[in-house]
């Protein structure tokens, strides 16, 4: 029998030659085989994502590893992002030491939410982490989205055209938000007239 050891850098069905040569007669014979070579493990870890609505957040939201310490960027082209609040976009993929990468991402979350420890509105982020082999790992990052500032300029505007008696309906204030998606329903507020009617 032929016996030998080689490490395959990519999975798939090689074809196989094996040359025989009778070294005392000088007679050779080919022997063709092939091969099954299955695409190494991917694990990818969950990282966190901290952010403040309307503001765009950047950076990395998962690390994983591939057991094929030959692989590369190019391996992982359809690596996803689901950012929990019905988004979903591609990956960039950063490689540090073999077969150790980065999942970075760029979004912006148009409303406030912090996932845990109490549930919000946004459902859990999901990064999916797909090999080109077949090869797949998901994990979800915790999210953290802020609330925006409010202000910091607020403007009053004088109450002027009250009569006493007389129901007064008008604008007694702008206020701007750091969140330009931000609706007016999102916001309460609370008059007190300065005559002890609140």
């Amino acid at each position: 029998k032929v016996t030998g050891t080689h490490t395959y850098a990519e999975d798939g069905a090689p074809a196989i030659s094996i040359l025989v040569t009778d070294t005392v007669g000088g007679n050779t014979t080919t022997i063709n085989s092939t091969g099954s070579v299955a695409d190494a493990t991917v694990v990818a870890a969950a990282g966190a994502i901290s952010a403040t609505e309307g503001a765009s957040f950047s950076g990395a939201v998962a690390t994983f590893t591939d057991a094929n310490l030959s692989s590369g960027i190019g391996d992982f082209s359809t690596t996803t992002i689901d950012w929990g609040d019905g988004h979903t976009t591609g990956a960039t993929i950063v490689a540090g030491a073999p077969g150790n990468f980065t999942v970075d991402g760029t979004h912006t979350y148009t409303e406030d939410c912090t996932q845990t420890p109490a549930p919000c509105a946004l459902n859990a982020a999901t990064v999916t982490v797909n090999d080109e082999g077949g090869s797949s790992s998901a994990v979800h990052p915790t999210v953290a989205v802020a609330d925006a500032a409010i202000g910091p300029v607020v403007t009053p505007i004088a109450v002027t055209t009250p009569v006493e008696g007389q129901s007064w309906t008008g604008d007694i204030a702008t206020f701007p938000d750091a969140n330009t998606a931000a609706l007016a329903s999102d916001f309460s507020g609370t008059i007190h007239w300065g005559d002890g009617f609140t």
